[in-house]
C-alpha cells in the first residue's frame, strides 16, 4: 500500500535498485507462498484472518521496504555523465586488455558504468571481484550487448530500442548531453553513440471504452523542450535523474487487459524472445569450462535478466486504460521474467518531473523509415514478436514449454511452496464436512474450482450456489469437493494468493473467459472444463467461444499442456435472464442488445452437468484407454486436450479429440436452419 501510494504521489517511473532487486527476489523464493506478494492500494486487512496470510503480510512489508530503499535511487544526469567519462577513458584502455572473468562464463568486466547505488557502485554491484554464475551480486548491471543484439535481425525488429531517453509531462525526448557512453559484455567494452534516430511511434489511445479506440503518434524530441515559463534547458537537464535499471522493455499485445489475449500474445511471446535473448548473449560454458546445455544457459541468464530489467505492459492509453489497470494475474505471470515492480505502460506519460533511461525497447511494434528518414513504430496489433510467432503459430509446443516454464520458475524453484499448497488444500476441505486429523495427507482427495466473477458472465448467484450444493453432496463420498473461486474477490490480494490457490485444485470449471487462465498452475493432469456459451449463427460476436472442431480462444492456452481439457456447449436455458418472445430469423434481435450478448449477461448451468464431467473427467493419477474417454463424452463433451493410452495397458500419451464442424450447432441449435419456421409458424427447439 505503502509502495503504491509513493506511485500515485510522484506519478514516477519507479523501479528498485539492483541491490534491492536481488533481496526482493530472495524474499520471494525464500517465502511459503510465492512469489513476491504486493498490494494494489486497495487492499484491505481482511486477508490478516488466517495465519498463512500473515506470514504472507510480514514479508510484503519486507518487500515494500526494500522497495521503498532503492526505488528512488535515481541518479542525476551530472553523476551520470561524470560516470560515463570516467568510464570512457578507462574503457578505451580496457579495449586492450580484454579483462575477462576466468572460466565464468559470463564474463565480468573490471567495472560497470553505475546506473544505481548513490555510492556510485553500479547499484550494489561488488566490482571488480571475480564470482561464479551463483554469486549474482558482482555481476555487471548492463545485460545488453549492442553489436549482437543489431545483428541479429530477430532481435532487432522484434524490439527496436533507443537509447538515453527522457519523460516529462507526456513529452518523451533525448539526452542529447551523452554523445557516446560505454557499454561491457564479456568484458569487452564497447563505446558507441547512442541510438537516438528520428521517430515518430503510434499507440493506441482509448477513449471511451475498451472497444472505443483510436491511434494517436508522438514523437521523441530530439532534445529537452523549453522549460515552462522559461529558464535554461541545460540546467533543466541537469535536474533529470536516471534509473538504476539499464534496460526497460514495453510490452505490446492486442487486448491484452484480457488475460487470455495477454497470455497468447504477451506472456509466451515474451517468453520466447528472453530465450532468444539468452541464445544470443547468455553465457555459453560453467566454471569449468564446460558448454552449459541450453536450459541451464538460459535459466542462468533469466537470473540476470530479471534483475536488470524493468518491464511496461501496455494496456493502451488514455484514462479507460488507466481504469482497466495491471491485474494481480498480469504480475503474477509477468513477475516470472522481471524482479522489479510490473508497471502499466502509461506510468511513462505521467511524469511530472524529468526521469531518463539508458535503454528502451518497445517490443510488439512494427519499425520503418519513411522517406525523410525517420523511424515510423505501429503497434502490431497482434504479439510481443511476430518475428517469432503468430497468434496462429502459438499452438502445442509452445503452450507446453509455457507451462513448464511456469512451473520451473514458481512450483520448482520455492522452497516450502509444497507446504503451503498442503495448508490451502487443508483449509478448502476444512469448509465442509470433511475433519482432516493432523497428520492425514489431502493426497486421497480431489477438489474442484468453479470460477465465478462478479461483473460479465458470471454465474447467476442461486445457480451457482446449486451447483456447489449438489457437487458437495453428490460426490462426497467418492471424496471430492467443489469450491468457488473468485479472481475479483478480496482474499485474492495478490500474485502469491492467485498461485496458491489455484495450485492446490485438481480441477477448474468456468463459462469460457479469462478466469480460467491460472489453471495453468494446477498439477499436471488437472481437469479444465470450459463451458461454452450458446450463441446464435448470425450474431456478429462470439461464435468462435463454441469453437468444438479445434480450441477456442481460451483453449488455445492448454493445447499441448499436461492438462485435461473438456468442453461442454450450453443450451438456450443457459440464457434464462434473456426474455424472447420472437420466432424464427427474428429471435437474433433478442440477443443483440449488449446487456443480452454472449460476453456480458448471465449464465445457468445445470447441476447434473457439473457433477457428471467431474465424475467422468477427474483423471489425475488415473490411467483410462482413449476409447474410454469417447466412450464417457458421447454426444455431450468435446475432449480438447486429454491424456489416455491408445491400449488398455499402453504408455498415456496427449491426443485432441475435436468434433466436426457443426456438431454444436446440431447438439444445442445454435445455427440458422433451426431457427426456421416450421409451416405452423412454431419455432424449433
Amino acid at each position: 500500500r505503502m509502495y503504491h501510494s509513493q506511485q500515485q504521489t510522484t506519478g514516477a517511473v519507479h523501479t528498485s535498485s539492483s541491490s534491492s532487486s536481488s533481496q526482493l527476489r530472495t524474499a520471494r523464493t525464500t517465502m511459503s507462498a510465492s512469489p513476491r506478494n504486493r498490494s494494489r492500494g486497495k487492499d484491505d486487512d481482511n486477508g490478516s484472518k488466517s495465519s498463512s496470510v500473515l506470514r504472507v503480510i510480514a514479508v510484503t512489508s519486507l518487500s515494500f521496504g526494500l522497495v521503498l530503499n532503492g526505488v528512488m535511487s535515481w541518479r542525476s544526469t551530472a553523476s551520470i555523465q561524470m560516470k560515463m567519462k570516467e568510464h570512457h577513458e578507462i574503457g578505451t584502455q580496457a579495449q586492450m586488455v580484454q579483462t575477462q572473468e576466468a572460466g565464468s562464463g559470463i564474463a565480468l568486466p573490471a567495472r560497470t558504468l553505475a546506473f544505481g547505488g548513490d555510492d556510485g557502485s553500479g547499484g550494489g554491484a561488488d566490482n571488480g571481484n571475480a564470482t561464479t554464475h551463483q554469486d549474482l551480486r558482482s555481476e555487471p548491471i548492463d545485460w545488453f550487448d549492442k553489436e549482437k543484439w543489431d545483428s541479429n535481425p530477430k532481435l532487432e525488429d522484434s524490439c527496436p530500442y533507443v537509447e538515453h531517453v527522457c519523460f516529462q509531462q507526456q513529452k518523451w525526448f533525448y539526452d542529447k548531453s551523452v554523445r557516446h557512453f560505454a557499454t561491457e559484455h564479456h568484458g569487452h567494452p564497447i563505446i558507441a553513440a547512442p541510438r537516438q534516430p528520428h521517430l515518430n511511434a503510434t499507440f493506441n489511445m482509448m477513449t471511451g471504452g475498451r472497444f472505443n479506440a483510436y491511434f494517436e503518434s508522438f514523437r521523441i524530441e530530439p532534445a529537452m523542450p523549453m522549460p515552462a515559463g522559461g529558464g535554461d534547458v541545460d540546467e533543466a537537464m541537469q535536474k533529470c535523474q536516471y534509473s538504476p535499471n539499464a534496460n526497460h522493455m514495453i510490452l505490446h499485445g492486442q487486448y491484452s487487459y484480457m488475460l487470455g489475449e495477454f497470455f497468447v500474445r504477451v506472456y509466451v511471446p515474451t517468453m520466447l524472445l528472453i530465450n532468444l535473448i539468452a541464445d544470443t548473449m547468455g553465457p555459453t560454458t560453467d566454471a569449468t569450462g564446460a558448454t552449459l546445455p541450453t536450459d541451464q544457459r538460459r535459466e542462468l541468464f533469466l537470473a540476470y535478466f530479471a534483475r536488470h530489467t524493468q518491464i511496461y505492459q501496455s494496456l493502451g492509453l488514455g484514462l479507460p486504460a488507466k481504469s482497466l489497470g495491471l491485474l494481480e494475474s498480469h504480475r503474477l505471470f509477468l513477475e516470472s521474467f522481471s524482479s522489479n515492480p510490473i508497471l502499466p505502460m502509461h506510468n511513462l506519460f505521467d511524469n511530472t518531473r524529468c526521469q531518463c533511461v539508458q535503454r528502451m525497447f518497445l517490443c510488439g511494434y512494427n519499425r520503418k523509415v519513411d522517406g525523410a528518414g525517420y523511424e515510423i513504430l505501429r503497434e502490431t496489433g497482434s504479439s510481443v514478436s511476430t518475428q517469432l510467432l503468430s497468434p496462429r503459430d502459438v499452438l502445442h509446443p509452445n503452450m507446453a514449454v509455457a507451462e513448464k516454464f511456469i512451473r520451473s520458475q514458481y512450483i520448482g524453484n520455492t522452497p516450502n511452496i509444497a507446504h503451503s499448497i498442503e495448508e490451502q488444500r487443508r483449509r478448502y476441505l476444512e469448509r465442509s464436512a470433511f475433519h482432516l486429523g493432523p497428520t492425514e495427507s489431502t493426497k486421497e482427495y480431489r477438489i474442484i474450482g468453479l470460477t465465478q466473477r462478479k461483473g460479465r458472465r458470471r454465474w447467476l448467484e442461486d445457480n451457482f450456489k446449486r451447483n456447489l450444493s449438489n457437487c458437495n453432496s453428490a460426490l462426497k463420498s467418492l471424496k471430492v469437493h467443489c469450491v468457488e473461486v473468485m479472481l475479483e474477490s478480496e482474499s485474492m490480494w495478490s500474485p502469491a494468493k492467485h498461485l496458491i490457490s489455484h495450485a492446490a485444485l485438481d480441477g477448474l470449471i468456468g463459462i469460457h473467459g479469462a478466469q480460467l487462465t491460472e489453471a495453468l498452475l494446477m498439477p499436471p493432469g488437472s481437469l479444465v472444463v470450459e463451458l461454452l456459451p450458446w450463441v446464435l449463427e448470425g450474431l456478429r460476436q462470439g461464435r468462435w467461444t463454441n469453437t468444438a472442431s479445434g480450441p477456442t480462444p481460451v483453449g488455445v492456452m492448454f493445447s499441448g499442456t499436461s492438462l485435461n481439457h473438456v468442453g461442454y456447449p450450453l443450451d438456450r436455458s443457459s440464457a434464462s435472464t434473456v426474455p424472447c418472445d420472437k420466432t424464427g430469423e427474428a429471435i437474433l434481435e433478442c440477443y443483440q442488445p449488449s446487456q443480452y450478448r454472449w460476453d456480458t449477461r448471465p449464465y445457468s448451468v445445470d447441476p447434473s452437468v457439473t457433477v457428471d464431467v467431474i465424475r467422468k473427467f477427474t483423471l489425475r493419477g488415473e490411467a483410462v484407454s482413449c476409447q474410454e474417454l469417447q466412450d464417457r463424452s458421447g454426444d455431450d463433451f468435446v475432449l480438447y486436450n486429454v491424456h489416455c493410452a491408445e491400449t488398455k495397458d499402453g504408455e498415456t500419451s496427449l491426443h485432441h479429440m475435436y468434433r466436426p464442424s457443426g456438431w454444436v450447432d446440431d447438439k444445442v441449435k445454435t445455427g440458422r436452419r433451426h431457427n426456421q419456421d416450421k409451416p405452423d409458424g412454431e419455432v424449433k427447439e
